[in-house]
Order: C-alpha cells, then sequence, then structure tokens
C-alpha cells in the first residue's frame, strides 16, 4: 500500500468472512493501518463474487432434475445446461 498509495490516501477491503480472518492477516492491517484506510464490508457478500447468485442458480437447478448424473461427464453436462439457461443479461 505504501508504495501505491505512497501519501496514505489507499484504501483497502477485505472479505471479513470469519475462515479469512486469520490472526495474522488482522495483526498486519493493524500495524499498517495508518497507510490505508481498511473498507468494512459484510461476511459473504455478493459483491465480491457477483458470479455467486449464479452459482446458486445452477445449484439449483441440478437439484431439480428428475434423475441426478450418475458420472462425470453427465454431471459437466447439467452443468452446462444450467449455466447456459441463466439469462445472458444475469452473467
Amino acid at each position: 500500500m505504501a508504495i501505491m498509495f505512497s501519501y496514505g490516501d489507499g484504501h483497502f477491503q477485505r472479505d471479513t468472512a470469519p475462515c479469512h480472518r486469520a490472526r495474522s492477516v488482522t495483526y498486519c492491517l493493524e500495524e499498517y493501518q495508518s497507510e490505508f484506510k481498511l473498507l468494512p464490508c459484510p461476511a459473504q457478500s455478493p459483491d465480491f463474487n457477483p458470479k455467486e447468485p449464479l452459482w446458486d442458480e445452477v445449484e439449483k437447478s441440478l437439484r431439480s432434475l428428475e434423475m441426478p448424473p450418475s458420472n462425470l461427464a453427465q454431471f459437466r453436462a447439467a452443468i452446462m445446461s444450467a449455466w447456459a439457461s441463466i439469462p445472458q443479461q444475469r452473467h
């Protein structure tokens, strides 16, 4: 941050999900907090991964299949079909 934002005007945002909050990262952020502004972010924010809601749709589609895939090739084909059925403007 000091290299990219030498005037201390940088902003940093991290995912605050419990599984991503290692002590070493927390200590590092505290140690260098004067060099940037840490932006808050809710855990598992869809803003971090805009594809997450799309994968939820794929999962719903797979769970609704009458005959679940019985091998890897069928599973891949089912995923591709579910993904292709999501309207393009949602991608």
